[in-house]
C-alpha cells in the first residue's frame, strides 16, 4: 500500500502536509513568522552554509548588502551551526574581519541596518549606545507608534 498523504505545498517540499497545505514546519514559520519560507530552506545541504561561508562571504568584495541566504533567528540575524552549536554569523565575520570584540559587552552593529546582512564592510564592533545610535541614524529603532511597535522608517 503506497502512502497517499498529501504533500506539502511548498515547492521542493516532500514532507506531509499538517496543516493549511503545509507541513509542521513550514506551518510553524507561518504561524511564528507570517512566512512559511521565513529564515531560508528547510532542506539546506549538510554543510552548504558553512561552505556559502568560505566561498561567498569571507571573500566578498561588494559595497552593497550581502544577505544570508540559510536560517535566521527570529529577529532576522543569519546563523549557521558549527559543531552543533548555533552561531550568528554577523558576529563571526565581524570577527574574522576585525578580531576580538574589544569588551564581552560589545555587539557586532551593522551600519546598513539590515539584521540579514554579513558583508564584513557593514560590520564593526560597536557599545550598546554606539549601536542604538546607529539605528536612529538608519532608521531601523523600534518605536511604538498608535500603540504598537514600528520602527522610524515606517513613520
Amino acid at each position: 500500500m503506497t502512502n497517499s498523504a498529501p504533500l506539502c505545498s511548498i515547492d521542493g517540499c516532500a514532507k506531509t502536509q499538517k496543516s493549511r497545505g503545509l507541513c509542521s514546519a513550514h506551518y510553524e514559520r507561518l504561524r511564528s513568522h507570517g512566512d512559511p519560507l521565513y529564515g531560508g530552506d528547510l532542506g539546506t545541504t549538510h554543510g552548504e552554509p558553512e561552505h556559502f561561508y568560505k566561498e561567498t562571504v569571507v571573500p566578498f568584495r561588494g559595497d552593497e548588502c550581502l544577505e544570508w541566504p540559510y536560517a535566521r533567528s527570529g529577529v532576522g540575524y543569519g546563523q549557521m551551526r558549527i559543531n552543533g552549536k548555533s552561531h550568528n554569523v554577523h558576529r563571526l565575520i565581524c570577527r574574522e574581519t576585525h578580531g576580538r570584540p574589544p569588551t564581552p559587552d560589545h555587539q557586532a552593529a551593522h551600519s546598513c541596518g539590515n539584521r540579514a546582512c554579513v558583508n564584513h564592510r557593514h560590520l564593526s564592533w560597536k557599545t550598546q549606545a554606539e549601536n542604538e545610535l546607529d539605528k536612529i541614524q538608519h532608521g531601523t529603532m523600534p518605536i511604538i507608534k498608535n500603540g504598537r511597535w514600528a520602527s522610524v522608517r515606517e513613520l
